[in-house]
Formats: C-alpha cells, structure tokens, sequence
C-alpha cells in the first residue's frame, strides 16, 4: 500500500471507521488493504492514537499524515503475506508471470522488489534487477505461467523477499 491507496481507503471508509472509533484501541492495516480497530499490541498497528477533535477533523489529520504514517509504517514491517501476493499477481497481468522466471544461473526479464509498501517490477536495465526476487527454473517443463503462478501461491515468493530483508525487520 502507497500513500495514495492510504488516502483512498481513507475516502472510501474513513467515516464508517471514525465512528467506531475507540480511544482504547490502535488503527490496524490489515493484510495491506483495510483498516479495522484492534489491540495496540498487534503486529499491523498503523496509528496507536488519534489525535482528539471531531472526525472530520480526525479524518482530515489521518489524510494530512498519510505519507508519513505509511512511510514510518513500512519501514518496520514487511508486506503481509496477502498484500504481496495481490500486488504480485497484478505485476504478472501487466507483464505476464513468465517475465518473472528464468532458467538457472539466467536473468529474467523483471525481479520483484519492494519499495516501501509497493511491489514493483524491476526491469533487466536497472542496476539492482539481479537482487530482485524471482523464479528460478532447474529445468523447464511445459508453460512457465503455471510454475511461477505456483512459486507465488505456494508462499515461495513471499518467504524469498522476506529473506532478502529479514536484516530490515529483525536486526
């Protein structure tokens, strides 16, 4: 999730979410893509508290704060599994999963990377493709499109880019 997509959801629910707000609970951004009230000792706390004043008020702080509160918000902790694979799979309808794999010791065409809470798809001129993630075949057999959608959905893909950044999270 972009700040632009935070200040979407905002639009689309800040309201309803407003209030029911509870100054005893934290904001959470569940599998990158809602925002739901919660324990402020669970692992997706975006905001541990408002600021008081009216809702629109609020609203409009929470809008006000985005860039910085997804910015800070990303920089401690990794996509959820579900908003990888969501923003993954979008990648591969733009650029066809296959762009995505290639053969031993052989570059694909795209790597994946993760900047800030946005997968992007690295292209083969930029200088840090190499260090993206991607499917790498021992030998191909049949259609590629089935091997990475299954790289993907197996869990293979996310665990990847968690190893790649795991000095990022838990150092």
């Amino acid at each position: 999730m972009d700040t632009p997509d935070f200040i979407a959801l905002l639009d689309a629910s800040g309201s309803e979410l407003l209030a029911q707000a509870d100054p005893q609970l934290a904001l959470r951004l569940v599998d990158d893509e809602r925002l739901v009230w919660g324990n402020r000792d669970a692992d997706d706390v975006i905001v541990e508290r408002l600021p008081e004043g009216d809702k629109a008020d609020v609203l409009q702080w929470l809008k006000d704060q985005a860039e910085d509160l997804v910015a800070t918000y990303y920089r401690a902790h990794p996509l959820s599994r579900n908003g990888f694979n969501r923003q993954v799979e979008a990648l591969f309808g733009l650029f066809g999963a296959e762009a995505f794999a290639a053969p031993s010791g052989a570059l694909p065409p795209f790597s994946l990377f993760v900047d800030g809470g946005t997968v992007v798809a690295e292209p083969a001129t930029s200088a840090r493709h190499r260090y993206g993630a991607f499917l790498e075949m021992n030998r191909q057999h049949g259609d590629v499109a089935p091997q990475v959608l299954n790289w993907l959905r197996s869990g293979e893909a996310y665990n990847q880019y968690l190893g790649m950044n795991v000095c990022r999270y838990n150092c």
